[in-house]
């Protein structure tokens, strides 16, 4: 069998090289558009979200230091939420923290006086800051400051959009995030944040959400909230 001469092979090898390199740069194109295309989405649907119920775990790790957290949601579009916070599973003891909003304000139940801390208003098209509420997660992607889409996955639960996402405003500890996005409804169901030295230290993994359910106005409503509290929260 002849050689293959020299001049050959360096214009195969070149043709290789070539193809590997466009090969590579549609392949990196493709995904990034697939990502802006997820987040319109994404967005679409969560315009059409006027209410939710949702359920989560988050687990936190600091300087070693390992915090567990249980948590139950209600809302209601535009902004008027409820959340409760519990150190033990949700049902197994009183929540250790509420917050209620009713759209224009905020508020902190404290079980040491049993009574509501008013919060910083909301500002002018602002959900909420709180990083439980999928209303403030859609809010942060819409302003990311890069989103890439790094794959899918498939588990017994479902299939997985994988995103990477840079907020717009990186706080200390806090560079990115990865998220999975369930590939149907486009609704996040996992997120795990790290820091600037690509360090896992918070995961928040939703065990439930249920869509559009009619939700009370005393939900929201702080005198209704006081009446309810004392018998499962510590005065």
């Amino acid at each position: 069998m002849r050689a293959i001469p020299a001049r050959f092979l360096g214009v195969f090898l070149l043709l290789v090289f070539l193809g590997a390199t466009v090969g590579g740069y549609y392949y990196y194109h493709n995904f990034r558009m697939d990502a802006e295309k997820i987040v319109e989405r994404a967005l679409r649907n969560g315009q059409r979200l006027k209410s939710y119920y949702g359920s989560l775990e988050m687990s936190t790790t600091r300087d070693e230091a390992a915090q567990r957290y249980f948590v139950q949601i209600w809302f209601s579009a535009p902004a008027r939420y409820r959340v409760e916070v519990f150190t033990s599973y949700v049902g197994e003891g009183p929540p250790s923290q509420v917050f209620i909003s009713d759209g224009k304000e905020r508020w902190v139940y404290s079980p040491e006086v049993g009574d509501f801390y008013l919060l910083n208003p909301l500002s002018a098209g602002e959900a909420s800051s709180s990083p439980f509420l999928l209303a403030a997660f859609l809010e942060e992607l819409d302003r990311a400051r890069d989103v890439e889409l790094l794959g899918m996955e498939k588990t017994e639960r479902g299939n997985y959009y994988l995103l990477k996402v840079i907020p717009q405003k990186t706080a200390r500890g806090h560079a990115w995030e990865k998220v999975w996005l369930e590939k149907r409804s486009l609704l996040p169901v996992k997120f795990q944040l790290y820091d600037e030295q690509d360090r896992l230290y918070r995961t928040i993994t939703f065990k439930k959400i249920d869509l559009n359910p009619k939700l009370t106005d005393e939900l929201f409503r702080i005198g209704f909230a006081l009446q309810a509290l004392p018998f499962i929260l510590p005065v």
